[in-house]
Order: structure tokens, then sequence, then C-alpha cells
């Protein structure tokens, strides 16, 4: 029922340790990235008032534009990058969601892509899904 290139990527060695450590006591965990601690009450009330205001609908598909004006203002700011917030910034979901759309977009079968080694885990598995060819930089 999976699509023939799903064989092509191995099962993360991070998620099989997160799955062995789950719900155990005593256990270190340094695996996912998860916060050893509570979501602060300003953000759990913050979501709770954008919900009571109505903002509970899809957005523009690169997301709220005020979003990307500030993104906008920070990279010039900061970084001295130019970047049109209407043409140039998108907002994803989320780092995995953002690195498979740009593989996705950038990435043609055959293509090599050079990502750190060692690095965040599902560089490789991203390339190999859009039929490009990873290949690793010795850090």
């Amino acid at each position: 029922m999976l699509a023939e290139r799903n064989k092509l990527i191995p099962q993360s060695e991070i998620r099989k340790m997160y799955n062995m450590a789950f719900g155990r006591k005593n256990v270190l965990d340094m695996t996912v990235g998860l916060p050893d601690f509570e979501t602060p009450g300003f953000i759990i009330e913050a979501a709770k008032k954008a919900m009571d205001d109505g903002f509970t609908k899809y957005t523009h598909n690169a997301g709220l534009l005020e979003v990307r004006e500030a993104l906008s203002r920070k990279l010039k700011r900061e970084n001295n990058i130019i970047a049109d917030p209407e043409t140039e910034i998108v907002c994803t979901v989320g780092g995995m969601g953002t690195l498979v759309l740009t593989n996705m977009t950038l990435v043609n079968p055959g293509d090599e892509v050079i990502y750190p080694d060692p690095g965040f885990v599902s560089h490789r598995s991203h390339v190999l899904l859009t039929g490009g060819k990873p290949v690793p930089v010795q850090l």
C-alpha cells in the first residue's frame, strides 16, 4: 500500500530509541528534542485568546503577511538579508515540513545534495524521497 520510494528510507535510530524509552521511569531522554519544561502560561493564554478571537481558519498559503513582514525586517536588521515578504518568505508548520518542502521544490531526481554528517537524522531521507543522491560531508 505504501509508495515504493518509502522502502528506501530506513527507520530512524533516534525514533527506535525513543520508542524503547517511551513510558519508562528514570530514563534520560536525549532523543527527539522535547523540552523538559511545561509550556509557559503566557503562551497558553495567547493561544486561547487567539482561538477566542476567531483565529481558527486557514491563513494565506505562505503564512500571515504580518509574520512574513516581521521575518523580513529581522532578516534585514540582524542578517543583512533582503527578502520580499510577499514573494520570498514562506512560513511552514515546522522544521520537518520545511525540509521536505525545500527538497521537493529544489531537488530533481539524480541531483546530488550535500548535507552535514553527523547531522539531522532526516536530511538523508528527505533527499532520497525526492530521488536525489545524498552526499554526506563529514564534520
